[in-house]
């Protein structure tokens, strides 16, 4: 996400900009979920009209919500509609946008103007440091603190959380990520069991090539940063990249080179274009057979398990492979909460606090019916769950240490030069010294 300059961007007042109304008179939620009583008021004598009902003198008010969600999220909105029948006066306004770069733009043009929405998704980036900074965004560990909320999960406490410690979005979902691969395939190239460590990953992925077998579907960017982040996790947990975005660290030091080299290496067993891929063609290069492995997260498991939620009898998992001298354990891997959502100050009033308390109450379980595992604790008795479900939750319980994904703690500039020169490494193009040494002057230039 680059970063926004106010005075370039103020000539963009002439798009239609979305402003925030003035927030409406605060107004108690119906209790329980009853409609409101009628008014007790008699009519005046002068007046042919009864005395008006509470609804009616409520004013109306519309919460709009900005997402970069262009399509799903249906259960959301059901709970908007069900938001709503509780609270007439109440509308929640989702404003979607047809792919992320419009989204991006919008979000960046609005936040010069002073002209964002009351939500608004955002990822960690300058952008919500420099709206942080400004006091723009309200601080959600002091939201939750108000309404003495304690269900959120740790994955959705920490994965968007500022390096100066502060959080500024409410996490909806909890995304654990693992390798896939095709049984069939494996078992074609003589491999009877999954690879445990990197070493035993690169010789199953030669083995399958040997056998004629594509061994990996990939696609570049963050894709393919997962791969280069999992051997300074095995060895430092996340301290290695907390020290490396301040400077502390270099990826030129021999974690950083060792990890550099292993990418290297492994990139070699990449499906045929991944470089200009995407994660369509990846995940349809998995589904139909043409590639053995695919590392992916829990918002696409329900690809793989079939009509009844069971894993299906052609694939498997394993999860991020370890190393001897590893500090973290083996259910440790990449886990996050997605993209999160802010609130603007300027217009948090009750009407949104009581908003964002009862979808908070709501969401987990609606959200879990859907398919999507939600960042915060449920009545797991409450809901039908499968054998699969059972034990992506048990993963998640044991998880003690979560990778935290390089582009998202990384300066924005930063990254869009490690996502530009991990492609040249993995094609062949430079060495690792050559990646560490210009991934390093990009952290340099960027430091505070």
């Amino acid at each position: 996400m680059k970063k926004f300059i106010v005075l370039a961007l103020a000539i963009f007042a002439l798009i239609g900009l979305i402003a925030c109304g003035t927030p409406a008179t605060p107004a108690t939620p119906a209790e329980n979920g009853a409609e409101p009583p009628p008014a007790t008021a008699e009519p005046t004598p002068d007046s042919d009209d009864t005395a008006p009902s509470a609804e009616q003198t409520e004013e109306a008010r519309t919460i709009t919500w900005m997402t970069r969600r262009s399509t799903g999220w249906e259960f959301m909105e059901e709970l908007f509609a069900e938001y709503n029948a509780l609270n007439p006066h109440i509308t929640i306004e989702l404003e979607r946008f047809p792919d992320i770069v419009t989204f991006t733009q919008q979000l960046q043009i609005r936040a010069a103007a002073n002209a964002l929405p009351n939500l608004f998704d955002i990822e960690v980036g300058t952008l919500m440091e420099e709206l942080a900074a400004a006091e723009t965004l309200v601080n959600i560990d002091n939201l939750f603190a108000e309404l003495s909320y304690d269900r959120m999960l740790p994955v959705g406490l920490s994965h968007s959380r500022l390096p100066s410690g502060g959080l500024y979005v409410i996490a909806w979902e909890n995304n654990i990520e693992w390798v896939w691969y095709n049984r069939d395939m494996f078992e074609q190239a003589g491999i009877a069991q999954a690879p445990e460590t990197f070493d035993e990953l690169i010789a199953v992925a030669q083995q399958l090539a040997e056998a004629g077998i594509v061994p990996v579907a990939q696609f570049p960017v963050w894709h393919a940063t997962r791969w280069l982040s999992m051997m300074p996790f095995r060895l430092t947990g996340n301290d290695f990249l907390n020290q490396l975005v301040t400077g502390e660290a270099s990826m030129s030091d021999p974690v950083g080179l060792q990890a550099a080299t292993w990418f290297q290496d492994f990139a070699a067993y990449f499906q045929p274009g991944w470089a200009t891929g995407n994660y369509g063609s990846a995940l349809e290069a998995f589904l139909g057979g043409h590639a053995a492995m695919y590392f992916i997260g829990s918002w696409e498991f329900g690809s793989f398990l079939d009509g009844d939620g069971a894993i299906r009898p052609e694939y498997g998992f394993f999860s991020m492979p370890t190393l001897q001298g590893a500090v973290t354990g083996p259910y440790d891997t990449v886990a996050h909460s997605g993209l999160g959502t802010a609130i603007l100050a300027e217009t948090f009033d009750s009407d949104i606090r009581d908003f964002i308390l009862w979808l908070l109450e709501n969401y987990p379980q609606k959200a879990f019916e859907a398919g999507v595992m939600p960042a915060m604790t449920f009545d797991t008795d409450a809901v039908e769950m499968t054998d699969f479900q059972r034990l992506v939750l048990e993963h998640s319980d044991r998880l003690e240490v979560a990778l935290r994904p390089w582009d998202v703690v990384m300066h924005d500039s930063a990254v869009l030069v490690m996502n530009n020169e991990l492609e040249n490494l993995g094609l062949g193009i430079i060495t690792p010294e050559e990646f560490a040494e210009r991934l390093d002057a990009a952290i340099a230039d960027n430091l505070p």
